[in-house]
């Protein structure tokens, strides 16, 4: 039985928190687990804590509210952003704390869930040791420019490197280091696929007979919130949206003013515009049943392109997904076979794909096809095999 230690950027029960949390149940199966993660929030923290209760095998230590990082990925911070140079100069700080941290745990294998640890590539006590970092971020800008190098460069220490796509792999094209493909996967008991439409808007406490788009991703202007709302606004009364992820009040904890001028530009429009009440915040959802059941059709208007978890988790309830065509999402969303795909910031090429799916029979075809394409290519048993071999290879 090995022992693998995992480190993780964030406590943000996000994409990448719950393929950590579905990975160190695997794991720990077989393997020892220990698990460093961000106090700030407490999220993943509080359910890695549930998980050892469960399991002796598993043990969490928080490190801190923030990680050293790079953070300067596709939906990152920008160049010479206050944020980016923060968390760049925080890795320099924190070397000594984190190869004290490895040499008392003396794990086999340590690996780091995310591109943004990359730094952690030149640890001397990282060095000795299997080293895994899984990459969940596409490569931001143009892949050839100073700094996209330099990250190119510190993931090319580790041993190995998994992305999860093929796209995203041979975009880093990396030549140390063994690269893999392991596709994001879905744990089933995680959600209850037999609510029905109408129980889920019961418990969501949403009118009824109206046609609902999900969008998963809160008040962020990357992820395209504004553009979806002005989709919505122009349509029919009976489209409602639901909206997941960060609310106003949420999203305006930041330091940023350009964030903070975004939030405040649309909450007063919609209170202006929305006068039917036709936009349904929930905040931040720790459960996504409810909300996969009681939509139609998902959205997810990301304006760079972005890692969208929530594209298969949908197609677990035979729900079809409207997407912006970039090329990393071609793997994953085949146009008029499992989603719509449409051109970035068209909004009304997103209005025209959301109305074409209100015809019932395309809505349907879509739906059960992303359903197979859930099953085939995010299937927890292939994912966690491979992810199993990468460790004990």
């Amino acid at each position: 039985m090995s022992k693998v230690l995992f480190i993780h950027h964030s406590g943000i029960l996000g994409g990448a928190g719950i393929s950590l949390i579905n990975v160190v149940k695997s794991v720990a199966r077989e393997h020892n687990v220990f698990v460093g993660v961000s106090s700030d929030p407490e999220d993943i923290l509080t359910l890695i804590r549930q998980l050892s209760f469960e399991n002796p095998n598993i043990k969490v230590f928080s490190y801190g509210r923030r990680i050293g990082a790079i953070t300067y990925y596709s939906g990152g911070d920008t160049l010479f952003s206050p944020r980016l140079i923060y968390r760049y100069l925080l890795s320099f700080k924190q070397r000594k704390y984190w190869n004290r941290k490895i040499k008392e745990i003396n794990p086999d294998v340590v690996i780091t869930n995310s591109k943004i640890l990359c730094w952690m590539s030149g640890l001397t006590q990282l060095k000795c040791r299997k080293s895994i970092c899984f990459v969940r971020e596409t490569v931001k800008g143009n892949r050839k420019s100073f700094l996209n190098n330099q990250i190119a460069k510190k993931l090319d220490k580790y041993k190995k490197v998994v992305f999860l796509s093929e796209y995203d792999r041979k975009l880093e094209n990396l030549k140390c280091a063994e690269t893999y493909v392991v596709h994001n996967f879905i744990s089933s008991d995680q959600f209850d696929t037999t609510l029905s439409k109408n129980e889920a808007i019961n418990l969501l406490s949403l009118p009824k007979d109206k046609f609902y788009v999900l969008y998963v991703g809160g008040v962020s202007e990357m992820k395209g919130f504004d553009l979806i709302v002005q989709a919505v606004l122009q349509m029919d009364d009976d489209v409602h949206l639901i909206v997941a992820g960060n609310d106003f009040k949420q999203a305006r904890v930041t330091k940023n003013k350009s964030e903070i001028d975004y939030v405040d530009k649309w909450q007063y429009l919609i209170e202006k515009e929305d006068k039917k009440g036709r936009i349904h915040f929930l905040g931040r959802v720790k459960n996504m049943s409810s909300c996969y059941a009681a939509c139609d059709v998902l959205v997810f208007p990301m304006r760079s392109p972005h890692q969208s978890r929530p594209a298969f988790e949908a197609g677990l309830f035979m729900k079809p997904i409207i997407i912006s065509d970039f090329e990393n999402i071609s793997e994953f969303v085949r146009n008029n076979e499992n989603g719509l795909r449409f051109p970035p910031n068209d909004v009304e090429a997103l209005t025209n794909a959301i109305m074409s799916l209100r015809n019932d029979e395309l809505r349907k075809r879509l739906g059960k096809n992303n359903y197979l394409n859930t099953l085939e290519n995010h299937n927890k048993e292939k994912s966690c095999e491979k992810i199993r071999m990468l460790i004990e290879k």
